[in-house]
């Protein structure tokens, strides 16, 4: 029994998907762009709660808005919108296994397309081992669209304590962090992130229905508890890997790879 709460201590703690361990969340990110400004804007809000009187059984609810906004001229409307409603069921099988099921289902797109078309479901699952207390490991399969484009692919979850002050959390290959905890209030780290998705769209001038939109973020990151539960973030680094491309249902049209550039990311997290 104390292994399996263990385990989901790790897993809402720690976990990759920062959306399990937040209650509610802001961030902005703006790039030093090149060729006309792109900003990313992401909130969450949910609520978590035990299914079961030994609290091995977790499910949490939420809904998760993002904006990116593209350079003026790429498309009609440079504006593009994921709002979507997002399910996490966290169970504990044994005293060394436990299973995460991530569900979510909603509209990708502009504003002037928020129908039918733009609906689609993505999720995730991963079987996680608990080693011992320091370290968890595990495999899954995921169906998203980070990359820009609508793919499946196989998950590798890492949660390492590598010592009172050092932690390695990954979720690969979309993610990892390296942090630093110095004191029970600072969070210093190196991280690193895939963010972007697939958005339908309204185009009569171009013969396109969607725009793939995907980067990878790497760069120092800090975090910092101003009151009980709450804490603010800051990062920045390079955005690289950048990709831009228009689509004809499952034809990719046209892709661009805009040059690499710096990054600054803020934000507030309240966490459960």
């Amino acid at each position: 029994m104390k292994k399996l709460t263990i385990v989901l201590f790790f897993l809402f703690s720690f976990h990759s998907w920062s959306q399990i361990r937040d209650r509610a969340s802001f961030n902005f990110q703006q790039l030093s762009s090149r060729s006309g400004e792109r900003n990313l804007s992401d909130a969450w809000l949910s609520t978590r709660s035990a299914l079961d009187k030994d609290g091995l059984t977790m499910l949490q609810v939420g809904f998760q808005a993002r904006r990116t906004e593209l350079p003026i001229g790429f498309i009609e409307n440079n504006e593009l919108w994921m709002l979507v409603p997002q399910v996490n069921l966290l169970h504990s099988l044994s005293d060394t296994y436990s299973v995460i099921f991530n569900f979510r289902y909603g509209a990708f797109g502009d504003l002037h397309t928020i129908n039918g078309r733009t609906l689609r479901p993505e999720g995730a699952v991963i079987f996680d081992k608990y080693l011992n207390e320091n370290l968890t490991l595990g495999l899954g399969l995921a169906r998203g669209s980070n990359f820009g484009k609508i793919v499946n692919i196989p998950l590798v979850h890492v949660i390492w304590m590598i010592n009172e002050k050092w932690m390695l959390d990954a979720l690969l290959p979309s993610r990892l962090d390296l942090m630093y905890l110095p004191n029970s209030k600072t969070e210093l780290g190196l991280g690193f992130n895939i963010v972007g998705s697939r958005y339908t769209i309204q185009s009569d001038e171009r013969k396109i229905d969607s725009v793939g939109v995907g980067q990878m973020n790497l760069g120092p990151m800090y975090r910092y508890q101003i009151m009980p539960l709450t804490y603010l973030s800051l990062e920045t680094g390079v955005a690289f890997g950048r990709r831009l491309s228009l689509m004809d249902e499952n034809t990719e049209i046209t892709e661009f790879n805009p040059e690499n550039e710096m990054y600054l990311k803020s934000g507030i997290q309240y966490r459960f």
